[in-house]
């Protein structure tokens, strides 16, 4: 974690501008001033928590600007308490020779955090029960780190003002397509409605419903099963419309909640040989529901443009579309392979000899979980592993040259889901998905 004395630290900034929850309040109410017309603001949980989106002509950009949390008094005594009732760290001792060393990890929350996001960078300001910062979270970035610091020199405003000017002039939309349309205020965070509709929209890619000529998706953002397609638009949401009507779409029953302080610990499981072994533990806290209004006027829609489907012949498979997390379109030729299928980007597709990833495929089939643990597994959620998903990188991460294959990802799963495949990754990677022997 970086702290005040990391040099090219943006998030030293905000530590020294941000020093209390009251600062950070305020800043998020200059911000939305900044906005003007473009700010969405949403509270949550008794005014604990709030969030701040940038809406555009095309609609509210689904992930947020700004952020602040607090968490509830009573939970931080909870969370407490159970810190003084845990036993010594007796795993600190030296294990046995032969035995590996067990360590248990559990997350606590604190009193209070601010967040700021610029796509994939996030800087963030703890607080502790006084409401002062502690510490920050944020990547060492020289440009962004001059950037803020140039901000806040400028000008004779106050620095909460010149950072909420700074902060809005951020343009948090090109990061990707993906957009939310809010028909009226919402309670629900756009970036959940824009999870659920792209969830809707890949697997409807993924069944064959998005036709060639769809230019533009719309899904509901609250149970993805209403979607369309359009060549512009405002066709594909006029059709999402009369879909919306039809289906009336409603949230999925949530599953059984469990008693506020119950704790969760895995099933203990015997290691196969000696290493490092890490325990997990969690607590359930007592969470507000928010109403559902089923209304048509109230059901939001994820909304976002297509590339061009490719439809030209290819030696050996057929060109498909995915969908990114932030909405950009990638292109991956599938190809059989047995009994499952290979998926190759756009930038490698005929440029790669899939012979090549033999020896990374039985180095990952090697390391990978065996029949025992699969078992095991099983055994303790009720889940069976049957497919096998494997990411292979073959270009350098840094130079974009040929590389040896290696396997960058690999996961066992129940199946392979469209929804939640990111393709951001894809254009210069191989994903292979077979059936487990």
């Amino acid at each position: 974690m970086p702290t005040p004395n990391d040099a090219k630290n943006p998030a030293v900034f905000l530590h020294t501008v941000l020093s209390t929850t009251k600062r950070a309040g305020a800043f998020l109410d200059l911000l939305v001033d900044r906005l003007g017309g473009r700010a969405l603001s949403i509270d949550l949980d008794e005014g604990r928590s709030r969030q701040v989106f940038v809406s555009e002509e095309g609609g509210v950009v689904p992930w947020p600007i700004a952020t602040l949390v607090i968490t509830a008094p009573d939970v931080l005594d909870a969370h407490e308490a159970d810190a003084d009732a845990e036993p010594e760290e007796a795993w600190k001792a030296s294990p046995a020779p032969g035995e590996g060393r067990f360590i248990p990890l559990t997350f606590r929350p604190v009193a209070a955090t601010v967040g700021l996001g610029d796509g994939e960078k996030r800087l963030c300001v703890n607080y502790g029960r006084d409401a002062r910062a502690v510490d920050v979270v944020g990547p060492l970035d020289a440009a962004m780190f001059a950037s803020i610091e140039a901000a806040l020199a400028a000008g004779n405003d106050s620095r909460l003002e010149l950072l909420a000017a700074w902060v809005a002039g951020l343009e948090v939309g090109r990061y990707g397509p993906g957009r939310v349309v809010v028909p009226r205020p919402m309670v629900r965070p756009p970036q959940g409605a824009w999870a659920v509709g792209r969830s809707g929209i890949r697997r409807a890619i993924a069944a064959g419903r998005a036709p060639v000529a769809a230019s533009w998706a719309v899904a509901d953002g609250i149970a993805g099963t209403a979607v369309a397609f359009g060549a512009t638009r405002d066709e594909a949401l006029a059709s999402w419309r009369e879909v919306v009507a039809r289906v009336r779409p409603t949230p999925p029953a949530p599953p059984p909640q469990p008693e506020p302080g119950t704790t969760f610990e895995p099933t203990s499981w015997a290691p196969e040989r000696e290493g490092l072994y890490v325990e997990l533990r969690g607590r359930a806290d007592a969470a507000g529901e928010v109403p559902f209004d089923g209304s048509l006027e109230a059901i939001p829609a994820a909304v976002v443009p297509l590339s061009a489907a490719r439809d030209e012949a290819s030696v050996g498979g057929a060109w498909e579309r995915f969908l990114g997390d932030r909405g950009a379109t990638e292109h991956a030729l599938r190809i059989p392979r047995g009994r499952g299928y290979q998926l190759v980007g756009e930038a490698l597709a005929g440029k790669v000899d899939l012979a090549s990833l033999d020896g990374a495929r039985r180095r990952a089939q090697r390391d990978g979980p065996g029949p025992e643990l699969r078992k095991a597994w099983a055994a303790r959620s009720g889940v069976e592993l049957t497919t096998s998903i494997r990411w292979f990188r073959c270009v350098d991460a840094a130079t974009g040259a040929p590389c040896p294959p290696t396997v960058q990802l690999s996961a066992q799963t129940p199946a392979f889901d469209p929804a939640t495949f990111d393709a951001d990754a894809l254009r210069h990677s191989i994903v292979e998905v077979s059936p487990i022997d």
